[in-house]
Parts: C-alpha cells; sequence; structure tokens
C-alpha cells in the first residue's frame, strides 16, 4: 500500500506541483 500511495503522491506532484500539498492531503484522506 505504501508503495501506491508513494506513486500517486509522484505522480500528483508531477502534474499538480503548485497544489501538491492539498493534493496529498485529498489522497491521504481517500485511503482513509
Amino acid at each position: 500500500m505504501d508503495f501506491i500511495v508513494n506513486e500517486i503522491k509522484s505522480m500528483a506532484e508531477a502534474k499538480y506541483p503548485t497544489h501538491s500539498a492539498k493534493g496529498i492531503s485529498e489522497i491521504n484522506f481517500r485511503l482513509d
């Protein structure tokens, strides 16, 4: 699971670098 999360975070940062913090928090919320 951690590997998948890191992959998603990497893609999110690459696609939306200016919104990476918001995107990561949303991803974490959905996974919880």
